[in-house]
């Protein structure tokens, strides 16, 4: 399956002394990664998105990315699972900024990393 190999190229990456970045921050599936955190909206009935706030805005969502069109190419994430499967990588992205004072980008990296890998074995047992 191509999206494996996508991510064991990944993570071959991070190896790496520096990951690319993207041209801007990524936003979309009710995920955005922000270099600063926003003000936040007054509530209504669209909720705002999940931040993902760090310094290494550009090489996470250049990241989050990749494993977008890995998982798309397979076929993988579809107009309903998208949320979840976004909402994983941006949960774990923020454990590790949460868990680490200064986390590198590549270690925020591995975390997202971590749990695409997990929710790619759970698709493809069929378990969403």
């Amino acid at each position: 399956m191509p999206a494996r190999e996508d991510l064991s190229k990944l993570k071959e990456l991070l190896k790496k002394d520096s990951l690319p970045q993207a041209k801007e921050v990524w936003r979309g599936a009710d995920v955005a990664i922000l270099l600063t955190a926003p003000e936040l909206s007054e509530p209504g009935f669209y909720p705002d998105p999940e931040f993902v706030v760090t310094e290494h805005a550009l090489e996470v969502s250049w990241f989050f990315d990749q494993i977008r069109d890995a998982s798309y190419n397979d076929e993988l994430i579809d107009y309903m699972n998208k949320y979840m499967f976004f909402g994983r990588m941006a949960d774990a992205a923020n454990r590790v900024i949460k868990a680490v004072v200064n986390p590198s980008a590549k270690l925020i990296c591995a975390g997202v990393l971590k749990e695409a890998e997990i929710m790619l074995n759970e698709l493809m047992a069929g378990e969403w």
